[in-house]
């Protein structure tokens, strides 16, 4: 998500917009209150492809001082290039719907573990 200086630019002006529409409360959720392992990779995983949610999820986690959804994350020699992803595929133009498959990301976590 954030390799691209481009796509950098839109997220954060999205963000920016976005601040202006919703506002959203964490209630006791901090980094130290969770106890977090910072040598171990966090993920974020968002039921629907939906940009907005994963603005508020990123502005919410750079509050509350946990790992940002949109850097990158190691996880043994593998380098994931955002640390979300999304459960459901996008439905197509039509309204059909897609075959439920595990999401890659998923996929390529689960091997680099084994």
């Amino acid at each position: 998500m954030t390799r691209s200086p481009l796509r950098r630019l839109f997220f954060s002006v999205l963000r920016r917009v976005l601040y202006f529409w919703v506002r959203s409360e964490t209630i006791n959720q901090s980094a130290f209150t969770l106890k977090l392992d910072r040598s171990k990779p966090v993920f974020y995983v968002l039921q629907q492809p939906s940009l907005s949610d994963l603005a508020v999820l990123d502005a919410e986690c750079s509050k509350a001082g946990l790992p940002r959804p949109v850097a990158d994350v190691a996880v043994g020699e593998h380098v994931e290039p955002a640390a979300f992803f999304f459960l459901n595929p996008a439905t197509s133009w039509f309204g059909r719907r897609t075959r439920l498959v595990a999401p890659p990301t998923l996929v390529r976590l689960v091997g680099a573990l084994e």
